[in-house]
């Protein structure tokens, strides 16, 4: 996992109903960079995303 991943990783672990808008903002990064990192981190197994996406929330697997 890199520094990126990382930090989104946290900011999901401390808040499960955020956006990839909210961490865009948090990060001062893309939104659409903010994507390609979950998608990475969906991809090796540490987060998996339930319910819609405007009302859903994160869950931390690893």
């Amino acid at each position: 996992m890199n520094e990126k991943e990382k930090s989104i990783y946290e900011i999901i672990k401390n808040n499960n109903t955020v956006t990839t808008e909210e961490i865009s903002v948090i990060l001062d990064t893309t939104a659409r960079t903010v994507v390609r990192y979950i998608r990475s981190l969906r991809e090796k197994g540490y987060i998996v995303r339930e319910g819609p996406n405007n009302s859903g929330k994160w869950n931390i697997l690893k």
